[in-house]
């Protein structure tokens, strides 16, 4: 467990590498999104499998964002890895406010997000993660697509983020047991 006094100084001081890949375009950052905006009633349950709905607070906005994550569970905490790098706005969110909420099926909770600095234990850690996402990614038949149309290579991300795992950012969401904010059903 990494516990940190102030996660946004220690990113500083251990930065992980930024993401070579440039960052999606507009129709592909839209995509991304349909997971967050179709996490509800009978498909959240579905989708809880493999993937949690984290509501991070904007940093600039102060407004509630949605982002739906490929997670793994580890003791009873939900790792994820930011696979755009520091770039990230979900991560960037967080480590401006570190309080969240998290939605995985119909369950919701509040929690803490505190990013994980020790390299050798992303390293370790990543391959879980990695594996959640090859095997609820977009299909292998339309990964090809995505490729020539809209220019993204999600094999290639996945095999970066295996090949330099110690760099990429990860982070760990640990439950709290206070209860979960009020938040506009969407």
């Amino acid at each position: 467990m990494t516990t940190n006094q102030d996660p946004g100084s220690a990113i500083v001081a251990n930065p992980p590498a930024a993401f070579p890949f440039q960052r999606p375009g507009q129709l592909m950052l839209s995509f991304f999104k349909v997971g967050a905006c179709a996490y509800r009633g009978p498909l959240a349950r579905l989708m809880g499998a493999y993937a949690l709905l984290l509501t991070t607070t904007g940093r600039r906005t102060g407004l509630l964002r949605r982002t739906a994550l490929t997670f793994q569970k580890l003791d009873g905490r939900y790792l994820v890895l930011a696979g755009m790098g520091t770039r990230s706005d979900w991560y960037q969110n967080l480590l401006a406010q570190p309080r969240v909420e998290v939605q995985i099926g119909a369950r919701r909770f509040a929690a803490t997000a505190e990013p994980v600095l020790d390299s050798e234990r992303r390293r370790m850690l990543a391959p879980g993660i990695a594996a959640q996402w090859d095997r609820f990614g977009p299909p292998r038949s339309l990964r090809w697509m995505l490729r020539r149309w809209l220019r993204f290579d999600y094999d290639a991300e996945l095999a970066y983020a295996l090949a330099h795992a110690e760099d990429l950012p990860m982070v760990e969401i640990v439950p709290s047991s206070s209860p979960v904010r009020a938040t506009p059903s969407w």
